[in-house]
């Protein structure tokens, strides 16, 4: 399986058959990262709105939509909570602490975890990351990111109890699964302006996408792209290569 997840496949089936599954969770974590952050500066600066809104517009538009959208907000000393801390939401950790964030960590683990923040021609810097309660997470985070497993059918991890338990105006980001965020809990919360934006990547029962969430003002979509990249597609191939080097040597 190229990439992260392998609910595309009866894995167990394919097992008890003698059949090896493989994925590839390393190669797609720095593009699903990145993802992740350009739609958290996105939101904050309304460009998923001024990129609608904007083609075409005339004089009068242009400065109607310039008072709509002039009240961003940046995220340097915000904080980002991560629910969800493998590969992926520590990759995420590292860009938001080096955009001058602070991070908050929520996983099953206990403990306190070090990432790496990187600055070009230096050796990485180790920087600890604060692993949190949920409800802590949720009542200090300003941006709100799943970044974990998720199997359909069971019950969202941000349904509308946790959604209400974030700060007001709070972003909430889902480059994991559909159905990890319930939709319908996130448009009240967004409709009733708790929740100042979201940003999906993933959705419930895609590639059918509810249409009041995608075209709703405060929220930024893409057609769950956060591995397809150039260069995690090559490192997708590389790392499948070595798996399938090893099994048959082995």
């Amino acid at each position: 399986r190229g990439g992260v997840g392998m609910d595309n496949i009866d894995v167990d089936y394919a097992r008890g058959k003698g059949i090896a599954v493989h994925n590839t969770p390393a190669a797609s974590s720095e593009s699903v990262a990145e993802l992740c952050m350009a739609h958290a500066y996105g939101l904050s600066r309304f460009l998923h709105q001024t990129n609608r809104s904007m083609p075409g517009t005339d004089s009068a538009g242009f400065k109607s939509l310039k008072k709509a959208c002039g009240k961003g907000r940046e995220l340097g000393g915000k904080t980002m909570g991560i629910i969800g801390f493998g590969r992926i939401g520590q990759a995420l950790a590292s860009l938001a602490l080096g955009s001058g964030m602070r991070v908050l960590a929520h996983r099953r683990t206990p403990g306190n975890v070090s990432v790496p923040v990187h600055i070009h021609g230096m050796d990485p810097l180790q920087v600890s990351v604060d692993v949190v309660s949920m409800d802590q997470l949720l009542a200090e985070s300003d941006v709100v990111s799943l970044n974990l497993p998720f199997k359909a059918g069971n019950p969202a991890i941000l349904g509308a109890a946790e959604l209400g338990k974030m700060k007001p105006g709070a972003l909430v980001l889902n480059a994991a699964r559909g159905g990890a965020i319930d939709e319908a809990a996130l448009l009240e919360a967004l409709n009733s302006g708790h929740i100042g934006g979201a940003a999906l990547d993933v959705f419930d029962g895609e590639p059918e996408v509810n249409a009041a969430l995608s075209r709703h003002e405060r929220v930024s979509i893409s057609p769950h792209i956060g591995g397809s990249t150039v260069e995690a597609q090559a490192r997708i191939g590389l790392e499948m290569a070595d798996h399938l080097i090893a099994h048959f040597q082995g």
